[in-house]
């Protein structure tokens, strides 16, 4: 019995096997059926090493295309956009990250859930510049509070600092990139306050800067809890 194509890449994407260059590169409609088989599991379970550099280019962009909304139906197939996302930031794609960690520190929208799964060390470093601010505990500038206010996001005043502080403070303590001592010291600065442990973060980031540069990610060293101060990074 001839099973559909469909069928086939889902057992491909389970058992681990890669599909031929060919068939995705030369035909839109293989790319769209292979994209939909491939969101058809979470996007933190994937298996990412169906994506090849062969079919890369052509996936990569049918995802963007279904993560920003812009492809909302695939047939008769609503496509889960969240998972697309959460796939691109496993993948590292830079404009996914980027416009990832904007929405989070930007405009308030609630886009923790997708970064937090996606596991990638590399969205800390766009995420470092949110810890400049000083503001106080849930106080939100004027401009950020436009944004959301015009983009229908305002739902609870955390500043920008706070919220680049608990995610880099998450992603240290659940990327499997980081050693356990990383990841231990990161979930003892949960008994800090957010503005000590933003100043712990600050610290951490000049001393640690590098190794996100050339993804040293194995010798990023542990965060060492700082008392609050006014420095900025």
């Amino acid at each position: 019995m001839r099973l559909p194509f469909i069928s086939i890449i889902t057992a491909i994407l389970h058992f681990g096997f890669c599909l031929p260059a060919t068939t995705i590169a030369a035909d839109d409609k293989a790319t769209e059926k292979f994209v939909l088989a491939l969101l058809e599991e979470s996007g933190r379970k994937v298996n990412l090493s169906v994506i090849t550099p062969e079919n890369k280019e052509a996936v990569v962009a049918l995802l963007r295309d279904i993560a920003t909304r812009k492809r909302r139906q695939i047939g008769t197939t609503l496509p889960d956009y969240i998972s697309a996302k959460i796939i691109l930031l496993r993948l590292g794609d830079p404009p996914t990250m980027q416009d990832s960690a904007d929405a989070y520190l930007k405009t308030g929208r609630v886009d923790l859930s997708e970064i937090s799964l996606a596991l990638q060390p590399a969205m800390i470093p766009l995420l470092v510049d949110g810890l400049r601010f000083d503001e106080r505990d849930n106080v939100v500038p004027p401009s950020v509070r436009r944004a959301q206010l015009a983009e229908g996001t305002c739902v609870r005043p955390i500043s920008p600092s706070f919220r680049a502080t608990h995610l880099i403070q998450k992603l240290l303590v659940d990327c499997p990139q980081f050693t356990g001592e990383v990841r231990a010291s990161a979930m003892a600065l949960l008994k800090q306050p957010i503005p000590s442990m933003r100043e712990t973060l600050r610290v951490w980031w000049k001393e640690n800067e590098m190794f996100f540069k050339t993804g040293h990610y194995n010798s990023v060293r542990p965060p060492t809890p700082q008392a609050a101060t006014d420095k900025k990074p």
